[in-house]
């Protein structure tokens, strides 16, 4: 039990980890390596000063500012979209808009078919078998994450450890059942707002993540205007716009530049960066203090000094 803890918690703090030095180096302008260290220093100043106590009341602060950042910038592109405030139940037409926009883009040549991944029909990739099988395992692992796990110990009552596995539950569900939705308005807000656009009016905020190396246009880095225009000009026969192909953008930064690619307010960008900041800090926290109770306890106190 203690080796697959530790082995999936430094798996999962690793993930944590990243993610914290992509934000720090974008929004605060440091090196990726000094990022990671920066965010780490956070992280153990959390759980160091006040232990299990601290934790517990930080990721129930850091889990608020998470939804809310995670839930503001869907819910103001399907209001605006479609009218109604609840992407839930508005990401079936942001995929219906996708699949009219890719036939668009194969009839204006700015895709190819080989390019563009249908999303209407279902197991593509999967049988149904693997399709299910993959759904339960997400519901299983989920419910046994090491870092959810340790919220039991925190409760004075069996009944409210009970309560507690249920709440903690519907606020992991909100979260996930939120995920499609997101993914499903960024992709519509890249291939409205970004494929098609001519390359002398790409917007700035794009050079700023090309910089970090987490865009590509025309397969160099977009650190800037100039050097996406080189690289596009050195592409025989090129029409001067973005196209599908062109494009490349790191899957960890979607979550990230969609407020961004939709022409949101900068406040909300920072919110989203917040969210993200809260949502690596708070689980990695709770990751390293159950690989320190699993050494602590388990292997030092139960088997090497009882």
């Amino acid at each position: 039990g203690v080796i697959v803890l530790v082995c999936c918690s430094f798996t999962y703090v690793t993930a944590q980890i990243y993610g914290t030095g992509i934000i720090a180096s974008r929004f605060l302008g440091m090196q990726f390596e000094l990022a990671v260290f920066a965010g780490l220093v956070g992280i153990l100043l959390c759980a160091m000063l006040g232990g299990m106590r601290a934790v517990t009341w930080t990721q129930i602060a850091q889990y608020i500012v998470l939804i809310i950042a995670y839930l503001t910038p869907i819910i103001i592109l399907s209001t605006k979209k479609y009218g109604i405030p609840l992407p839930q139940l508005t990401y079936g037409q942001a995929i219906q808009d996708i699949t009219a926009r890719e036939q668009e883009m194969l009839r204006t040549g700015l895709a190819t078919a080989a390019s563009l991944k249908p999303h209407i029909q279902p197991f593509i990739n999967y049988s149904p078998l693997n399709f299910f099988g993959i759904i339960f395992c997400m519901m299983v692992g989920t419910a046994s994450l090491p870092h959810i796990l340790m919220r039991y110990f925190t409760t004075p009552s069996v009944r409210e450890a009970r309560q507690s596995v249920a709440w903690s539950l519907f606020f992991i569900f909100l979260l996930y059942f939120s995920a499609p939705a997101y993914a499903a308005f960024s992709k519509l807000e890249v291939y409205t707002n970004i494929i098609g656009r001519d390359l002398t009016t790409i917007r700035p905020w794009l050079f700023t993540w090309g910089e970090l190396g987490l865009i590509q246009i025309c397969g160099k880095n977009a650190a800037s205007l100039d050097a996406v225009l080189a690289a596009c000009k050195a592409i025989a026969n090129h029409p001067g716009v973005l196209r599908f192909s062109d494009f490349v953008i790191n899957t960890d930064v979607i979550v990230l530049s969609t407020p961004e690619i939709a022409g949101l307010p900068y406040v909300i960008s920072g919110l989203v960066a917040a969210g993200g900041l809260a949502a690596a800090l708070s689980t990695a926290d709770g990751l390293l203090l159950a690989i320190a109770n699993a050494l602590s306890h388990d292997v030092y106190y139960k088997m090497l000094d009882p």
